[in-house]
């Protein structure tokens, strides 16, 4: 009985770990024509053509991430350096396989999103965008983001925050750590350069619980797009994109208070 109970066990450990280390871009050889033009040499180290661009491969099955999140492709790098391992396209272009490596056989890369290095976040981001000595970018504004006022101010301890929150905060507010994962909700102080316009604002509260406390006060949820929700919250992201080539990188222009106004009826 021992035995079979011990099978049991080992069987079950194998199922977990094959469900966490399996990738699921471990194709055969048939299935590389899904995304390449002809099949593999035995021994080939050289790439073989894609029968489309990356980002259209790619989003047949991560259509969400690659609409939503996805840093910018399909253009050619200009200040920032790319290391010889992280390859551009035969056009000298950014493509989801510049950052990703899908046939990885590093079990640590399965773990982190397929990434060509085993960090995330900022750490991963300044593999190309730190190389570059005294260039204004978004990981090198950290005096102007601690020095103009801003401040994060937790309203409710008990409340959680989305990952992307924390990241954010974990730059622009010296009180929080990029490790935090429980931050509490709370209200976001702008630096001046944004308080003149948007004043402050409240992350990780629930869209339509202020709805509801507000009716006329508030949109429906179902028409704020391209504003995004964090499980039912606001958050940093619902108005800023770290990849926005926008001022202050916002998600949408706020002209005419057209951002505001996507939320907010007065």
């Amino acid at each position: 009985m021992k035995f079979f109970y011990a099978l049991f066990l080992l069987i079950i450990l194998a199922a977990v770990g094959y469900a966490l280390f399996d990738s699921p871009h471990e194709f055969s050889a048939e299935e590389c024509k899904g995304c390449h033009a002809g099949m593999p040499n035995p021994g080939q180290k050289s790439p073989l053509p894609m029968i489309g661009k990356v980002r259209t491969l790619c989003s047949r099955c991560h259509s969400n991430i690659v609409r939503k999140y996805s840093h910018p492709d399909e253009v050619a790098p200009d200040k920032a350096r790319v290391p010889a391992d992280m390859p551009l396209s035969a056009e000298k272009k950014l493509t989801c396989a510049t950052c990703h490596d899908i046939h990885t056989s590093l079990e640590w890369s399965k773990m982190v999103s397929l990434l060509r290095r085993p960090v995330t976040g900022m750490e991963f981001c300044s593999t190309c965008h730190e190389e570059n000595p005294g260039e204004v970018s978004h990981t090198r504004v950290l005096a102007f983001a601690h020095g103009a006022g801003s401040k994060y101010i937790r309203t409710n301890p008990s409340g959680t925050l989305d990952s992307l929150s924390i990241q954010c905060l974990s730059c622009h507010d010296s009180s929080i750590g990029k490790g935090d994962s429980i931050v509490g909700a709370g209200f976001w102080t702008h630096s001046k350069d944004l308080a003149q316009h948007l004043g402050g604002h409240p992350i990780g509260v629930y869209y339509d619980e202020s709805r509801a406390r507000d009716p006329e006060g508030y949109k429906p949820k179902a028409s704020i797009a391209p504003l995004r929700l964090f499980s039912g919250k606001i958050g940093c992201g619902s108005c800023h994109d770290p990849y926005s080539t926008r001022a202050n990188k916002l998600i949408m222009s706020n002209a005419g208070s057209g951002l505001c106004l996507r939320c907010h009826n007065r």
